[in-house]
């Protein structure tokens, strides 16, 4: 499991994050949705250790890898090959006995030595997830995966999401995509204003068929008076 237990930040004197507490239950996809500005990015740098907290703490599953991170790319030189990145990445987090060749069929990528600087998004996107998946994570941290794939791509990512859930892993994606994300997660935590505006299963949160889409925009749309549970 990966756990957040009332994390605040502030920054310049804003409160960005304010007693965010939830669980990502292993074997389980939770999808972490929020409109722009309500702290989602800020909380998946708190959660991958890129940013500490003024309070609150997380905590991540033991083992080989811990948690895997779909990281942007933008650090890595764009003459570096697809294998380049992944093996720097591996060396980078002390993972020892990468097949780079093998992470890069699982993932769909076409080979490993293509530079980074001619893949398409869609391809950039599977670059991302096939770091996220190095070493086994317990846990996967997955922001805004869904962007620039095609349809084939994003049946792809579902399946293997669904496939990492289902061996264990907490797996854990930030979307804007709220229709396809209603496809793909088991639970559900909405950001609004720094605080979790509604935490739960999918189907507890949407009962009787009712569409992400229309919860989401009820929670976080100050323009939309359509009464909330």
């Amino acid at each position: 499991m990966l756990s957040c237990h009332e994390l605040s930040k502030t920054y310049r004197g804003r409160r960005v994050l304010d007693g965010v507490t939830f669980d990502v239950q292993a074997g389980a996809v939770t999808g972490l949705l929020g409109p722009n500005g309500a702290g989602k990015t800020t909380l998946l740098k708190i959660i991958l250790g890129l940013t500490t907290p003024d309070t609150g703490k997380v905590v991540r599953p033991s083992g080989t890898g811990v948690v895997g991170s779909a990281l942007d790319i933008a650090g890595f030189r764009k003459e570096m090959t697809v294998g380049a990145v992944l093996a720097t990445e591996a060396v980078r987090r002390g993972l020892a006995g990468v097949d780079v060749e093998a992470m890069v069929d699982r993932v769909g990528l076409p080979r490993s030595r293509q530079r980074v600087s001619t893949l398409s998004l869609g391809m950039t996107q599977r670059l991302r997830v096939a770091m996220a998946l190095l070493g086994e994570p317990g846990a996967l941290v997955l922001d805004e995966p869904l962007n620039g794939l095609d349809p084939q791509g994003m049946r792809w990512l579902r399946r293997l999401m669904r496939a990492e859930a289902d061996r264990g892993v907490a797996v854990l994606v930030s979307s804007h995509l709220l229709n396809e994300a209603e496809h793909i997660v088991d639970d559900i935590v909405i950001l609004a204003g720094g605080r979790v505006a509604a935490e739960g299963t999918r189907d507890s949160l949407l009962p009787d068929g009712e569409a992400l889409e229309d919860f989401f925009f009820q929670l976080t749309d100050p323009t939309d008076r359509t009464e909330v549970r």
